[in-house]
């Protein structure tokens, strides 16, 4: 299977290196290493992740450069990995931030939210993630979703298989795999009335094992 690429933006060679070291990150990913100054590279390679390291030593003018980079492409994308001084500089991406220092098993939660953040599309269903917006395209009926409802939603319509409870506890709800967490239920027996609303065909089943499936 071939690796995804993730654009790397850091001038730490050293984070690069632990990034490859780590099986579970680089038997996924083909990760790029790339300095800040490479940032209009994403001109040509905006369907990847990137993720932004920005070290505590930079100056707020050195993010403005960034954040005025970033504006002026079209990123679909992006992961900011910051100290928490510079929170309010980047806040218009505030889903989209983990603050330094974070463990690996945090960045790669995190990677795992952020791939969920285009357009999933099931039958005549279509999820857009940034607007959190369920549209039907057959009635042009439109509602919308919490963002946890719509990360289970998301996991859903893009798997082609059955789903364990402990998948979407961890990547929907951010719980730990063990966890067997009854706020997951609450939040599908909100989303199955949802869906109800705009689609009176497609509708989220599950089975006493704890799988669910969108059909």
């Amino acid at each position: 299977m071939k690796k995804e690429t993730v654009n790397i933006f850091s001038d730490k060679k050293i984070l690069h290196e632990n990034l490859l070291n780590k099986k579970m990150f680089s038997s996924k990913f083909d990760f790029k290493l790339h300095s800040y100054s490479e940032i209009n590279i994403l001109k040509k390679d905006n369907d990847k992740l990137n993720i932004f390291f920005i070290p505590p030593e930079f100056k707020k003018t050195d993010c403005k450069k960034i954040t005025d980079s970033i504006d002026k492409i079209n990123i679909s994308f992006i992961l900011l990995c910051l100290p928490k001084k510079f929170g309010t500089i980047f806040s218009r991406w505030n889903t989209n931030i983990l603050f330094l220092p974070i463990s690996f098993n945090q960045l790669e939660n995190k990677i795992n939210f952020i791939k969920l953040s285009s357009k999933a599309k099931f039958d005549k269903l279509e999820l857009n993630r940034m607007t959190n917006n369920l549209t039907n395209l057959a009635s042009k009926k439109t509602i919308k979703l919490t963002q946890i409802e719509a990360n289970i939603l998301a996991i859903l319509m893009q798997s082609s298989t059955d789903v364990f409870r402990e998948e979407l506890n961890s990547k929907a709800l951010g719980y730990s795999k063990e966890i067997n967490s009854h706020s997951l239920d609450s939040h599908i027996y909100r989303l199955r009335k949802k869906l109800l609303s705009v689609s009176n065909k497609n509708k989220i089943v599950s089975n006493d094992v704890g799988k669910y499936k969108l059909i």
